[in-house]
């Protein structure tokens, strides 16, 4: 597919901000990163992060979508959460709800009105979570984009029977040490044990470390919040899903190493109430899991931009 616009391979301004969230967890200060079109219009795209909820996970070069994004006349916020970089140790993942609520608060007092989320991986469950939370009625719109049910579940299609066996071993550990009242002991496991090029890489087996910090090291609180089977654990977007009232698109490579195209089709096939739902895959052979420099970041980024013209237009 062509690109949407002409716009050149310049690297767009983004202005570094902090904001202040709440909730029951207590205060958290976060930062991201805002792109704003020349001419400001009133509807302002939110990305949710991966993993732990850093901007600074996974391959991702998110120029390409912030340029196209203005271009079409969308403002972007890069959003971290209160979780991100080592943070969700203790911090469990409701607390997601009340940093997006923050976000949506900043991009309210910058003068936007329509907010669409857009949830890369795992950003996918906590936004899904916040919008099941709070029908918040400024949410116009969203957006999964290489997202999971939950980070069991994908697993119960990317692992072998025995491989998920290992991992329940390690989920069971966890169990074991909350109901002992040591929810806040650490649990180490190695979340993805292939290495190419110094990268830790989707495949292999998960393994309990031989000590904390060798792997992804959690409390077992924690642990099971983030990792648990779906009746324990919130970060489930096929949970919530089935309450949503907004137009949704699913967009997922057929090629994509952590978030297998069955799961992609699960949380198309959950949203059963959206007045509209559209599942775009993309089909290049270069385009994976991450928003890569290069062919995957613009081929991500035109989809996106591409639906939100048809579904959500930008509000002037």
């Amino acid at each position: 597919m062509a690109s949407v616009t002409a716009a050149s391979e310049e690297i767009p301004k983004g202005e570094h901000v902090l904001f202040a969230a709440g909730g029951p967890s207590g205060p958290a200060r976060l930062s991201g990163i805002f792109y704003e079109p020349e001419a400001p219009g009133k509807t302002a795209v939110i990305l949710i992060p991966q993993g732990s909820g850093a901007l600074n996970e996974g391959d991702h070069d998110y120029n390409p979508l912030a340029r196209k994004l203005m271009d079409a006349g969308y403002a972007l916020l890069l959003a971290n959460m209160r979780t991100a970089n080592g943070a969700w140790f203790y911090t469990l993942f409701e607390t997601s709800k009340d940093d997006i609520a923050a976000a949506i608060e900043l991009m309210k007092s910058r003068g936007y009105t329509d907010m669409i989320l857009l949830g890369t991986s795992l950003g996918g469950p906590r936004g899904a979570y916040y919008y099941a939370k709070t029908r918040d009625s400024s949410v116009k719109g969203f957006v999964f984009l290489a997202s999971i049910t939950s980070p069991y579940l994908e697993r119960t299609v990317r692992r072998t029977p025995e491989q998920l066996a290992q991992f329940d071993r390690i989920l069971d550990g966890a169990r074991d040490l909350i109901a002992a009242g040591k929810e806040y002991e650490p649990v180490c496991f190695t979340m993805m044990m292939d290495k190419k090029e110094g990268f830790t890489m989707a495949g292999g087996e998960e393994l309990p470390c031989d000590k904390p910090g060798q792997g992804v090291t959690l409390s077992a609180e924690s642990f099971v919040n983030h990792f648990g089977k779906p009746e324990e654990c919130n970060a489930t977007s096929t949970k919530w899903t089935p309450e949503f009232d907004i137009p949704t698109a699913i967009v997922h490579s057929i090629n994509d190493e952590v978030s297998y195209p069955p799961v992609a089709q699960a949380i198309y096939d959950s949203l059963e109430n959206a007045p509209r739902r559209d599942m775009i895959w993309l089909e290049d052979p270069e385009v994976s899991h991450y928003l890569s420099k290069g062919l995957a970041a613009n081929r991500y980024a035109d989809e996106i931009v591409t639906w939100l013209l048809s579904a959500v237009p930008p509000k002037s």
